[in-house]
């Protein structure tokens, strides 16, 4: 059968439309089923801190070496000297981070998961796969793994390292996009774990304290190493009252001690529940639920 060549783009003299791809300084890992309805959409730092309220985008940030550990495609030689392609090799990363024990702890616990991953670097640009249409996607990976903190070194810090395998080379060879932004994506982080100590009920009335405790630093009392989280309101709450049903609280307003909020709850009268510090996309905090006792 005559090969067609017909459909074959050419290289020309001239500049591309494209920019050069920077170097990386972080990824956002997404669910596999995870998109960007549009390129407009994942232009917009709105659609992403969507996601990351709703749990479907988590950045990796701060990278400081990226290590090509890609695997060599595989080529059958023949005793002739004939070559025949058999598959493509894996294209891989090996990132460094300087992280703190506290956020490595965090980063960890994304092993064991399916990621697709979207890529930047540090020219502003954000790198994905086409999937379909206008689909807009995360590059699908067959690997992920954090692994173990380094000590340091005379040389070198304590590195979190990561190693990043991409399942498929066509999502990058085939179908990828580069898309400059007008905000800064290195500046996009995640939904930070916070401790929330609440009080008992008192007329439809209680109290809770909301602290970024550091989960591997401890004070020189050898209590863990703590942060007040202020500026929060009444859509970071949500209330759950005696009869399991979510309710608006009326106001919620902090204490002159920051990071101590009174939340009252008048309107849907509540004698007990609980309470669980949510993210929006202009505080990026949660906590566990806890119990709010009458």
């Amino acid at each position: 059968m005559a090969q067609a060549y017909t459909d074959l783009k050419g290289v020309y003299d001239g500049v591309r439309k494209g920019n050069t791809m920077g170097y990386t300084t972080g990824l956002v890992l997404t669910p596999k089923d995870f998109s960007f309805a549009t390129g407009t959409s994942i232009a917009t730092e709105a659609d992403w801190l969507t996601a990351i309220v709703a749990f479907k985008a988590f950045p990796i940030q701060d990278v400081c070496e990226v290590e090509d550990i890609s695997t060599d495609d595989v080529v059958w030689e023949g005793g002739n000297g004939n070559k025949k392609f058999v598959s493509h090799g894996k294209r891989a990363m090996l990132l460094r981070i300087e992280y703190s024990l506290d956020i490595h702890k965090a980063v960890t616990s994304y092993n064991g998961k399916n990621w697709r991953a979207f890529f930047h670097d540090d020219e502003g640009q954000v790198h994905s796969t086409n999937t379909s249409g206008t689909i807009r996607q995360g590059l699908e990976l067959s690997y992920f793994r954090v692994g173990k903190q380094t000590f340091t070194g005379a040389d070198a810090p304590a590195w979190t390292i990561i190693e990043v395998f991409f399942k498929n080379s066509r999502d990058w060879d085939e179908r990828g996009k580069t898309t400059p932004l007008t905000w800064n994506i290195n500046e996009l982080y995640g939904n930070a774990y916070v401790n929330q100590v609440t009080g008992t009920m008192a007329v439809n009335v209680f109290t809770t304290t909301v602290t970024d405790d550091d989960e591997g630093l401890d004070d020189n009392t050898g209590a863990a190493e703590s942060d007040v989280i202020s500026g929060l309101v009444i859509g970071n709450f949500e209330v759950i009252d005696q009869t399991g049903a979510v309710i608006t609280p009326d106001s919620v307003v902090e204490a002159t001690t920051t990071g101590v909020y009174t939340v009252t709850c008048t309107t849907a009268v509540m004698t007990s529940g609980s309470c669980q510090v949510i993210p929006t996309s202009t505080n990026l905090y949660n906590s566990a639920v806890t119990t709010v006792s009458a």
